[in-house]
């Protein structure tokens, strides 16, 4: 389903400088235009177009493509903690957009027996889905980073999570995974209880 825009205006400017902060600085150059510095190498067009001109700019760049994976199992059903949960995901995930065009966003849940994984991002939309059923993080993490591994540079998923798996392959399995494939795995709480929390910490070693 489409997504309604429930992006944070304020938490994403803030979010924007952190990942400006954390970026490499390229030099982009855009060329054959009307006005700007003269490039040499394009003179020979001075007579026909004239666009003999070029530009400097400067692009920030994340160096890890990053992976937004949210857990939309059934104790995200509550429309207060999902509807969190969805601004937290698409602002996130807008802010990392602009540093990382390779960036991509999942969702994960769990319908009849069987944790599916949906890319939430498609075509320049955002979408959304049902909160339903188990929560099989472990599965979940392991798939996405399967999903993603056509990926040439390094790789972070971050998992979006309200309480610890309690269903399939547990998450130390995941974690291992992820250390044998080079991904990077950060985990964070989204209305967690203080017993959540405390499993939490536990499940992906802090």
């Amino acid at each position: 389903m489409v997504a309604q825009d429930k992006i944070d205006r304020v938490l994403l400017r803030r979010l924007q400088q952190v990942m400006r902060s954390a970026a490499e600085r390229r030099n982009i150059y855009n060329r054959g235009l009307p006005s700007g510095k003269i490039h040499a190498r394009r003179l020979y067009r001075a007579p026909t177009t004239g666009l003999v001109f070029q530009e400097k700019q400067h692009q920030f760049v994340l160096r890890s493509d990053i992976i937004l994976l949210t857990d939309a199992t059934g104790s995200m059903a509550d429309p207060t903690k999902w509807d969190k949960a969805e601004t937290v995901y698409q602002t996130l995930f807008q802010a990392i957009l602009g540093f990382n065009k390779n960036a991509r966003l999942f969702a994960y849940n769990e319908v009849k027996n069987t944790c599916r994984i949906t890319e939430l991002y498609r075509g320049g939309k955002m979408l959304t889905v049902l909160p339903h059923g188990k929560t099989a993080s472990g599965e979940a993490i392991i798939a996405t980073a399967i999903t993603t591994r056509g990926h040439s540079r390094k790789r972070l998923l971050i998992h979006v999570t309200d309480g610890a798996s309690n269903w399939g392959c547990g998450v130390e399995e995941a974690i291992t995974y992820c250390n044998k494939a080079g991904i990077r795995l950060l985990t964070l709480g989204i209305g967690c209880s203080p017993s959540a929390k405390q499993s939490l910490r536990a499940e992906y070693r802090d």
